[in-house]
């Protein structure tokens, strides 16, 4: 006698495999908590509990599985919800975050997501729990949106002023200077017989040139990064340099990467990110040695300053919720060239600052290593 197609010999193993079980016990599990939990693989729903549909007003006939991720996501966030993932996917925890989903109706919902990722037979799943804001939590997120737009505008701002100012410096007073340089060159010339018309004359001219040494350092203090190939770069060197040979730190810079055509704008946040970070190592960490590093993760190009302090103080932690003008500074400017910073442990101690910014379109695909 044939056996019929769903006959299953004697002894057979009828248990489902490994990765359908695990799905099954965690949609056991999560069946009926009151928090919002849906399973997804990188691109689509697995499921999604009855708190989540709620939440997002499906009712119990609606299913969700097989929906891509980014659908349930609004325009506005999608890139957020990305960036979440790729740090979660990386094996490094995530802060809770607020991020938009969208209803059944289109309506645009404020949620809390709180990601983790687990594995099922070798391949990456993300379990995330929602939550809806409530209205104290919506003003929460306007005040903290406001805030932070105002501080990117106002890094941004202070740029573009500091670069007319360093401009108007370099390109009239610094002409103006060298001109009255010239002159004075031209009537010691002449060879006056007075000697002492002739010393006033060398303490006048060197008087000048210290002016006109001033005057390039000052125009180069408000705009470090121009708009020349390598200025970026070049920019970070010259700052290591400086802290080593006029502050007594030892600084090593390095780089590998196409960073000959970074904006001059996305520069000079940069540069100022940098500046920062090796002053909060010095006060703060008591660092006695740093280093600048630039590395390319492609799509993206990464700034790392790292020092070997004393690691995270009280001051430092705070800076990073919100209450410290410097490190909030860093994150405005951060966030104005489309980044985002960490700030992590070092090891064995002290800390590093990684900014990670998108390449932009001009790229240079042989930039040395240094």
């Amino acid at each position: 006698m044939t056996p019929s197609a769903d006959h299953t010999p004697p002894g057979a193993d009828t248990r489902p495999p490994l990765d359908q079980q695990s799905q099954h016990m965690l949609r056991t599990m999560v069946e009926g908590v009151r928090t919002g939990v849906v399973i997804s693989s990188d691109e689509s729903v697995i499921y999604a509990n009855p708190e989540f549909m709620r939440l997002l007003d499906y009712g119990p006939d609606d299913n969700l599985e097989g929906t891509p991720v980014l659908d349930l996501i609004a325009d506005s966030d999608r890139l957020l919800a990305q960036q979440r993932r790729k740090v979660v996917a990386a094996g490094r925890p995530v802060p809770t975050g607020w991020v938009k989903l969208k209803a059944k109706g289109g309506a645009r919902v404020q949620m809390m997501l709180n990601e983790s990722q687990v594995f099922w037979n070798g391949k990456p799943h993300f379990i995330t729990a929602a939550n809806r804001a409530s209205d104290q939590d919506l003003l929460d997120i306007q005040v903290r949106k406001t805030r932070a737009s105002y501080e990117k505008l106002l890094v941004t701002e202070l740029e573009r002023q500091q670069a007319a100012i360093a401009r108007e410096l370099h390109d009239s007073l610094g002409s103006e200077l060298a001109g009255m340089s010239l002159m004075l060159g031209g009537i010691k010339a002449m060879r006056p017989e007075d000697p002492v018309l002739a010393m006033r004359l060398d303490q006048v001219q060197g008087q000048l040139q210290t002016a006109i040494e001033m005057t390039r350092g000052l125009a180069h203090g408000l705009m470090p990064v121009d708009h020349h190939a390598g200025a970026f770069w070049r920019a970070l060197e010259r700052l290591a340099s400086d802290w080593t040979l006029l502050k007594g730190v030892p600084c090593e810079f390095s780089m590998a990467g196409p960073f000959d055509h970074v904006a001059a704008e996305t520069g000079t946040h940069l540069y100022r990110i940098a500046q920062e970070a090796i002053a909060n190592a010095l006060r703060h960490g008591q660092a006695t040695s740093l280093r600048l590093k630039l590395t390319e993760n492609a799509p993206d190009l990464v700034l790392e300053i790292e020092d070997n302090g004393s690691g995270f103080k009280a001051g430092i932690i705070n800076a990073v919720h919100g209450s410290g003008l410097g490190v909030r500074s860093m994150m405005a400017r951060a966030k104005a060239i489309g980044g985002r910073i960490e700030l992590t442990a070092a090891r064995p101690v002290g800390t590093c600052i990684r900014v990670t910014w998108p390449a932009g379109p001009h790229r240079h695909p042989q930039a040395p290593s240094r």
